[in-house]
């Protein structure tokens, strides 16, 4: 029991440290230039990690943050909730649908052709 607890620390430890390494790195690459206009790691493309957790930090005093995360999982809830309505109504006709098929006609015709509600698929 105890070699495993060992372990899992090791484990952890390294997965702190290769997380820290390529931070790390990618700050050091936006900064360091192999020319005019070029770095090693493009900071139009990837920005610096110091400029991310300083915009993130004013984007948290000013509140903006939070407004759009809100209207962020609004927006998923939303989506869902007329997703699934659309789904239920859909396996309804298609459901009703196969029923009709199998089943006589709504005007009782002898023949058991298909209700005049529902298309033959």
């Amino acid at each position: 029991m105890r070699a495993s607890g060992t372990r899992r620390v090791v484990v952890v430890g390294l997965q702190v440290a290769i997380l820290i390494t390529v931070i790390v790195v990618w700050e050091v690459g936006t900064n360091v230039a192999t020319g005019p206009n070029r770095f090693l790691v493009d900071p139009f493309i990837w920005s610096r990690p110091s400029r991310i957790v300083g915009r993130l930090g004013e984007w948290l005093q000013s509140g903006i943050i939070l407004n759009n995360v809100f209207i962020t999982l609004y927006e998923a809830l939303m989506g869902f909730v007329l997703g699934a309505l659309v789904g239920v109504v859909v396996g309804f006709v298609l459901g009703g649908a196969a029923r009709a098929r199998y089943s006589r006609s709504a005007v009782g015709s002898p023949e058991g052709r298909e209700s005049i509600l529902f298309w033959k698929m």
